[in-house]
């Protein structure tokens, strides 16, 4: 296995007990690092999970915690993430107020799927939302399922 891209969703699922995506996101990361593969995050999803640090939904020391002990790779935005960020919210679009074409992927979400799409060593991509195109050839698109009933 190689590198296994975190989206936010899927770590704030892993961190918080009671989140629907716990169990999932537990096995997910369990699986990635179980395989010899190692996590990475895009610097978007760091950012994130930093402002539910400042929104007080996780401890900070939770959080870096996570980074830390599991040696999560933080992964910039460069000119080429850019660029295919772009090109995929250009692809997935609807019609807006006047007939003006709109993008239905916020621009968060297709940074992340853009760090997935041109960084070479990422193979998966593991999320929470079920609407995510598939991010690149190459790169499997894991999408954690929820657990409704706790019972």
């Amino acid at each position: 296995m190689g590198l296994t891209l975190l989206d936010t969703g899927a770590v704030i699922g892993f961190l918080d007990r009671d989140d629907a995506f716990h169990r999932s996101a537990h096995d997910a990361i369990a699986a990635a690092i179980g395989d010899g593969g190692f996590l990475a995050l895009s610097v978007v999803s760091q950012a994130e999970l930093l402002t539910g640090v400042g929104l007080g939904h996780h401890p900070e020391v939770l959080v870096t915690g996570f980074l830390a002990e599991l040696a999560v790779r933080i992964i910039p935005v460069d000119e080429r993430v850019a660029a295919r960020a772009a090109e995929i919210r250009s692809a997935h679009t609807e019609k807006g107020a006047g007939g003006r074409r709109r993008p239905t992927i916020r621009m968060p979400d297709a940074l992340i799927l853009a760090t997935a799409a041109v960084t070479a060593d990422v193979d998966r991509l593991v999320v929470t939302d079920r609407g995510r195109p598939q991010p690149a050839a190459g790169v499997e698109l894991r999408v954690l399922s929820a657990m409704h009933d706790r019972s």
